[in-house]
């Protein structure tokens, strides 16, 4: 299943931190963008291995029309792909 992740550089600690918006408080981070991506993935992949069934995955435009997410405005969509 493919999700989008948001991932955007905290302005605080130049950390990257990630989100996944279809999968409620699923986040991480890492030290590099690449990092970010591959900690969000593992994340995701935990939060849905005992999720039946999986949450639909929302489009980017779906996500962008969402009133109650509040994306920081440097955050880059990222496709992750979820192995359960």
């Amino acid at each position: 299943m493919k999700y989008i992740a948001f991932i955007y550089k905290d302005e605080h600690d130049d950390a990257y931190n990630a989100l996944v918006p279809d999968l409620e408080g699923c986040f991480s981070y890492g030290e590099t963008f690449k990092e970010a991506v591959e900690m969000i993935k593992e994340a995701a992949e935990l939060y849905c291995e005992d999720l039946t069934p999986l949450p639909k995955a929302s489009t980017l435009e779906e996500l962008l029309q969402r009133d109650d997410l509040d994306l920081e405005p440097n955050a880059i969509p990222q496709f992750i792909d979820i192995k359960i």
